[in-house]
């Protein structure tokens, strides 16, 4: 009689689904906050910090939200969205190619050129980024294509530091519009009670085309952390202003202080006055200060 004994080269790893344990007893992956269930896409417990955020189901998974957020850890984060968008109607050689046709907007729904969705978790200082996927076409019907933004997360605690880029997939030979978010989040007071979370930093890469950067909470409010417009020529800018990365060109400085409850909600803009005390003005206000269509 002959044994054989099977042996096999492949390592099996517990860590799969976002990166996560899985508890193969369970079926469930572990967050560290608490579970997650696979099989109904919901937390098999209540959030850990549930009450920060009453007007969302504590089971949820990213606020119902999972293709524009990440929840890294099932507790209290930001969102970030930086995104490019070209102006025009149509841009390109020849105006070959068709662009999204509007302004600065804070619409999250907008059409965009490249976007990188960024979630910041402030108390845990754990971030995690996903690249949006945008339809690139010809003028004249001849070419089409879904572009993807690949996304780099050089992020270190409470320094947000993505690396987005996107290109026309339906053009052989396109470059990368390159944006460099490097934001640091920074927390005065108790995370806990009613504080400021001071965003600071910039948004650089390339000069084309148009770009802007918003930071919204688990509400969906909304603040702009700025926007830039190009002097790019239309049709010349995709080839001659992005072949480089352009990493050290700022287009967007950022500095805002905004008011958060103790349920991690935004409630205005912290601003010095003249007598040096801090003022509070509204979120509308403080939008009001930008550039955009919502301004019109």
């Amino acid at each position: 009689e002959t044994f054989l004994e099977e042996h096999s080269n492949t390592d099996a790893t517990p860590y799969l689904f976002n990166g996560k344990e899985l508890d193969e007893e369970t079926g469930l992956y572990y967050y560290g906050a608490r579970y997650y269930d696979p099989k109904v896409s919901i937390w098999a417990s209540v959030d850990p910090l549930a009450e920060k955020m009453p007007y969302s189901s504590p089971y949820s998974y990213c606020l119902g939200n999972p293709i524009g957020m990440v929840d890294v850890d099932g507790l209290y984060p930001i969102y970030i969205v930086t995104r490019s968008y070209a102006p025009f109607k149509t841009f390109g050689p020849s105006n070959a190619w068709h662009g999204d046709g509007r302004g600065h907007s804070l619409n999250r729904n907008a059409s965009y050129r490249s976007w990188v969705g960024i979630t910041h978790d402030t108390e845990t200082r754990r971030t995690s980024a996903t690249g949006g996927v945008s339809r690139s076409y010809a003028t004249d019907g001849s070419k089409d294509a879904y572009s993807r933004t690949l996304v780099e997360n050089r992020s270190n605690g409470k320094n947000i530091d993505i690396h987005s880029a996107g290109r026309n997939e339906a053009q052989t030979g396109s470059w990368d519009i390159d944006q460099f978010t490097k934001l640091s989040a920074n927390i005065e007071g108790n995370v806990k009670k009613d504080h400021i979370l001071n965003v600071s930093g910039t948004i650089s890469g390339d000069d084309f085309p148009n770009q802007e950067s918003m930071i919204y909470d688990s509400k969906g409010n909304t603040l702009w952390l700025g926007n830039f417009e190009t002097s790019g020529d239309r049709q010349s800018g995709p080839v001659t202003d992005l072949p480089r990365e352009n990493e050290s060109d700022v287009q967007i400085n950022v500095n805002v202080r905004i008011s958060v409850d103790k349920n991690g909600v935004f409630q205005g803009v912290m601003q010095k006055g003249k007598d040096g005390k801090d003022t509070m003005i509204s979120i509308g206000d403080w939008n009001k200060k930008f550039k955009s269509d919502e301004n019109k």
